[in-house]
């Protein structure tokens, strides 16, 4: 027998680059017929999809209590009452993946934002107050850093961000993690003139003779 995903993508055609991806897992408290039910199904884009199945897999204790389990393992062995509704917005898996989403983007926004105030300090002659935001910005990676690569995709957009400082300075924290995409990013703004440029050379020059050092492997 197919499974619902299978079911789903059948009757409602192909799916191009979308994913089905279910809201409720596994747990020992909700019975098979919810967990495989339709109704447990959404469908997402593929970055999304992949944020949420990684969020899933990766060890998040602020939000389990656990320093082992995963967050999907600890949904697992969660128990809820036999009013949770599937789709019920305090359901402790939507609840948890929630949190932790608006972590990651109020963690990418203050990384942004400080790379944009770093900018503006060094335009003004203000090198002390321009450390000052590059602490901070170095502080929000390092928290997302601590979330794992969950923590690290949250810079992505900001590889296409409008502003050029913003894209490279992501770039330049992603090498390792997103090597070819942060790469691509680097030779692009390396091709033009200004700080910009100059930054993005020295970075690449940095990453091409091996002391590139600001997110180095677990």
């Amino acid at each position: 027998m197919r499974s619902n995903v299978s079911t789903v993508a059948l009757a409602k055609g192909s799916i191009g680059i979308t994913s089905w991806n279910r809201i409720l897992q596994t747990s020992r408290s909700l019975a098979p017929e919810a967990i495989h039910h339709i109704q447990n199904l959404v469908k997402l884009d593929i970055q999304t999809h992949r944020r949420i199945s990684g969020f899933y897999s990766s060890i998040q204790f602020r939000y389990t209590g656990s320093s082992t389990l995963t967050v999907r393992q600890w949904l697992s062995h969660a128990v809820f009452s036999s009013s949770d509704r599937i789709r019920d917005g305090s359901n402790e898996k939507y609840r948890a993946w929630g949190m932790a989403m608006k972590d990651l983007e109020r963690l990418a926004k203050e990384f942004a934002d400080n790379v944009v105030l770093q900018t503006d300090s060094i335009r003004a002659g203000n090198a002390r107050r321009a450390n000052v935001h590059a602490r901070r910005s170095i502080k929000a990676f390092e928290a997302l850093r601590e979330r794992g690569d969950v923590g690290r995709d949250a810079l992505l957009p900001l590889l296409s961000h409008a502003r050029a400082d913003i894209r490279g300075t992501a770039a330049a924290f992603l090498l390792r993690h997103r090597n070819e995409e942060a790469i691509a990013v680097l030779k692009e703004l390396a091709r033009g003139e200004g700080m910009d440029a100059f930054g993005a050379q020295q970075t690449l020059a940095r990453w091409s003779e091996g002391t590139w050092s600001l997110d180095p492997a677990d």
